[in-house]
């Protein structure tokens, strides 16, 4: 599970930055999070804190 939330947390972010498909990769971020809750992974924070920042580009 960890490894589909790294994936998931890869390609909404290169959706974002590259391709600039927000939405989808807002999803695909979504996603990974709620695994990463699930794990109770110290890395949701660092998931939660990218999904902040790309809602905060005023896009």
């Amino acid at each position: 599970m960890r490894g589909k939330a790294s994936t998931l947390a890869s390609l909404g972010q290169m959706l974002v930055y590259e391709l600039g498909d927000y939405e989808q990769g807002l999803d695909y971020l979504q996603q990974s999070l709620s695994i990463l809750q699930h794990l109770q992974s110290c890395e949701a924070d660092t998931v939660r804190q990218i999904i902040f920042s790309i809602q905060n580009l005023n896009i």
